[in-house]
């Protein structure tokens, strides 16, 4: 008599066994397995295939698992056959990424794909979140620290030319007022 296997196994010999991770069978009776679809995955014996969740990625066919998209790189859908390269002024570090943060005022980051954001030197700021490049500070203004979103105004009898990270005191019989 014949037996028609149950999903998932398909008839080998004289016995049924289960499908191999990376493939599947629907329905009783399978001759053979069917790979997953990129995208997705599956488990020894099983009758179905699992998309990929968002922050991961399958980009072959009959995958058993599916990868973490790494730093830098995000996935925001299900059944994802690659990763999407977070842009310029954003970043990921974290598991399962499925969104890029933006880098906050005072950070900055010139390039695609990167795992955090850099502060801005001294100097210069950034006003707004996911900037590229961090802004000198103007004449008269200055900024001392590091991963700041603004810049300080001189003090009277004191100066700065652009891009200073402090002032320099007016020389003798010189003055400036407040800027």
């Amino acid at each position: 008599t014949y037996t028609a296997c149950n999903p998932g196994t398909v008839a080998s010999g004289l016995g049924c066994v289960n499908c191999p991770a990376g493939q599947f069978s629907a329905v009783a009776g399978q001759k053979s397995c069917s790979p997953c679809a990129a995208g997705s995955f599956s488990n020894v014996g099983k009758s179905f295939c699992t998309q990929c969740s968002p922050g991961t990625f399958a980009p072959n066919i009959s995958s058993s698992a599916c990868a973490e998209c790494g730093n830098g790189l995000f996935s925001n859908v299900a059944g994802s056959l690659q990763c999407s390269v977070c842009s310029a002024g954003s970043y990921s570090s974290y598991r399962f990424p499925t969104v890029c943060t933006a880098c906050v005022p005072g950070m900055y980051q010139p390039a695609g794909g990167a795992s955090s954001c850099i502060n801005c030197p001294p100097g210069k700021f950034s006003q707004f979140s996911g900037e590229v490049q961090c802004t000198g500070c103007g004449a008269g203004t200055f900024q001392a620290l590091s991963g700041k979103s603004f810049c300080d105004v001189c003090p009277a009898g004191k100066f700065t030319g652009p891009g200073s990270p402090n002032c320099t005191l007016c020389a003798p019989g010189k003055f400036t007022g407040v800027v």
